[in-house]
């Protein structure tokens, strides 16, 4: 099975750093002690398009922001 360089990983995340950044100003918004960290599983397809993004891990205080 193959894969994407790591390269081509990183600019896919890269690329969507912006939205990642724009849902945890926005809950920040609803709760400015927000804190924590977040781990998320990108599934990137061949392509390089991302698939699914699934929170792995979560110390945030949100309810959006806990792992399923």
């Amino acid at each position: 099975m193959g894969g994407l360089s790591r390269d081509v990983i990183n600019r896919v995340i890269q690329k969507h750093y912006n939205e990642i950044k724009y849902c945890y100003e926005k809950e920040l918004t609803r709760d400015p002690a927000l804190y924590g960290k977040v781990t998320v599983l990108f599934l990137i397809d061949g392509a390089g398009r991302i698939g699914e993004a699934l929170v792995q891990q979560s110390t945030m205080s949100s309810d959006r922001w806990r792992a399923a």
